[in-house]
């Protein structure tokens, strides 16, 4: 029963997010079949890389579900969709993006029922308060996506609060007892920094046509 709580909790975390990426696609005019399919082909990236980058990085000693590797699946996907179908692309990977921290945010909660991942923020076990910041990054990002016409915005704030975030609370993990910088941090970093530079040399790649 302990086992089969923490995937139902992780599993209801990707289900909100995909959901909320699919409502949030729908409100901003993409066709349904555009939503579908890349609510498909995202849920085979998100589950493929997040169980390979563990294999991967542990050398095949260890098995289970990345959240970086969950995250950098759910961006391929959305990508590989955006050039496949070329339906408002911006809107598209604005809506998964913004999707992200909710996904994460509850997924988190697993880690709380089973006392993985644990540490403490200012006397406060830090899973919980991991999950109410990606929750918080969540809501916040979605104001913005419904409020500004260049829905990218939102996509751009989600990504850089969540990086910070993901970084700093890393800190206050046990795991990260005795050393200056752990392997997740340094993921963050490069992952945080090839997204500045995809938004410095926006306009130079063979983007899709809006």
């Amino acid at each position: 029963m302990h086992i089969q709580l923490y995937g139902v909790i992780v599993l209801s975390g990707v289900a909100l997010g995909f959901v909320s990426a699919c409502v949030l696609s729908h409100l901003s005019g993409l066709k349904k079949q555009t939503v579908f399919f890349t609510a498909f082909l995202n849920i085979f990236c998100t589950l493929m890389l997040s169980i390979l980058s563990v294999i991967i990085f542990s050398g095949g000693r260890e098995y289970g579900l990345s959240g970086l590797g969950g995250a950098f699946g759910l961006m391929l996907g959305t990508l590989v969709s955006s050039y496949i179908h070329g339906d408002h692309p911006r809107e598209l990977v604005s809506s998964w993006i913004v999707s992200a921290p909710l996904m994460y945010g509850v997924s988190k909660l697993a880690c709380f029922h089973a006392g993985c991942c644990s540490g403490e923020f200012f006397s406060l076990p830090i899973q919980p308060v991991v999950s109410v910041t990606f929750i918080a990054i969540y809501i916040i990002s979605v104001i913005v996506f419904i409020k500004s016409k260049d829905k990218m915005k939102a996509a751009y704030l989600a990504m850089i609060i969540s990086f910070i975030a993901r970084a700093g609370l890393d800190f206050f993990h046990d795991s990260h007892a005795g050393k200056i910088i752990t392997r997740e941090q340094i993921l963050v970093i490069i992952a945080g920094g090839i997204a500045l530079g995809i938004y410095i040399f926006r306009s130079k790649l063979p983007l899709p046509k809006t």
